[in-house]
């Protein structure tokens, strides 16, 4: 386990726009990329630093898999997605991919 100091805020409506939500889409894209599902994406996880940009924190619940399915991770963007409208919406939840429900 390491632990770094990171100077930001958890991510909230005040300080999601729609540049912080492009660098949350574009930080997990690079994760995808890099094999990894994160599993527990929610606000408390991702941190806004002043510039906008965003930490992806918390992968004690992540997945390493060599060839990540389409599946896999349309099933991750969609739960980013859903804590990007709650997160709008003011909203404190925090669904989980395991928590999925329809809409």
């Amino acid at each position: 386990m390491s632990i770094v100091n990171v100077q930001g805020k958890e991510l909230c409506a005040e300080n999601l726009d729609d540049e912080v939500s492009n660098n949350i889409k574009t930080a997990f894209a690079e994760i995808h990329r890099l094999g990894v599902i994160h599993g527990d994406i929610r606000k408390q996880n991702i941190m806004v630093k002043e510039d906008k940009s965003v930490v992806v924190l918390d992968f004690e619940s992540s997945i390493y898999h060599e060839n990540l399915s389409d599946d896999m991770i349309r099933d991750e963007n969609e739960v980013i997605q859903r804590v990007l409208k709650e997160v709008k919406r003011g909203k404190s939840g925090s669904p989980r991919l395991a928590e999925k429900t329809e809409e």
